[in-house]
């Protein structure tokens, strides 16, 4: 369910005390009672005045390789490799629901 919309009102007054909640967390940077209250409101100063720190993500540069993907299928070999597979035991006339391969967990 989507949030409300404020109404235009609220927010223009809220912007009335900007100047008021900055010396607040000045305040409390300054002469707060924990190291925590301090660092947080240093925290808010500084995303204030020159925004959020950027998060830096790095890359591989070259080649990407694929993730590499482990499985047994008991009693049939592996698949043969990239989509090549033996469908010679594949029974296309079953019936049942069950499958005729167990796939276990590797690890």
């Amino acid at each position: 369910m989507p949030r409300k919309k404020r109404p235009p009102d609220i927010h223009a007054l809220a912007q009335g005390y900007t100047a008021d909640a900055l010396k607040a967390l000045a305040d409390i940077m300054a002469n707060g009672g924990s190291d925590a209250s301090r660092v947080a409101a240093a925290k808010e100063l500084l995303e204030r005045g020159h925004g959020k720190a950027g998060q830096v993500v790095e890359a591989a540069k070259g080649k990407v390789v694929p993730p590499v993907i482990h499985y047994v299928i008991a009693g049939e070999e592996p698949p043969l490799g990239e989509g090549e597979y033996d469908t010679s035991v594949v029974d296309e006339e079953s019936e049942s629901d069950e499958p005729d391969f167990i796939v276990k967990d590797c690890e």
